[in-house]
């Protein structure tokens, strides 16, 4: 892994921690809180599409080709109201993040808007 890639990848999971830590601190009931927010109205929602999202970025990183396809809808995440759940779902995405990082098999550009 080049210099660059590793700082990269250590200040992502360095800031990673404070999601984890977030996680943490609040109880089940404050996770499934309903917020004044469509679709994406609590922060174990919120949760899930971040982990869904660091996955279709990192997939881009190695197609050249961003693809929100595999992202849920906003309305269609559900609360998940258990701490472990969560922190397995991130734990998913940071791993799949490691492994694409360690690989060094990146494209130069990304196309964002398609072709």
């Amino acid at each position: 892994m080049n210099k660059y890639i590793e700082e990269l990848c250590n200040t992502f999971f360095e800031n990673r921690k404070i999601t984890y830590s977030l996680i943490e601190q609040l109880t089940e009931d404050q996770l499934v809180e309903k917020m004044k927010r469509p679709g994406l109205d609590s922060i174990s929602k919120q949760i899930q599409e971040m982990a869904d999202v660091q996955i279709a970025f990192v997939k881009a990183i190695t197609s050249g080709a961003i693809d929100f396809s595999t992202v849920s809808d906003i309305f269609d995440y559900t609360s998940i109201n258990s701490k472990e759940k969560l922190v397995e779902c991130l734990r998913s995405a940071d791993k799949f993040t490691e492994i694409v990082f360690q690989s060094g098999q990146f494209k130069e550009s990304i196309e964002w808007y398609g072709k």
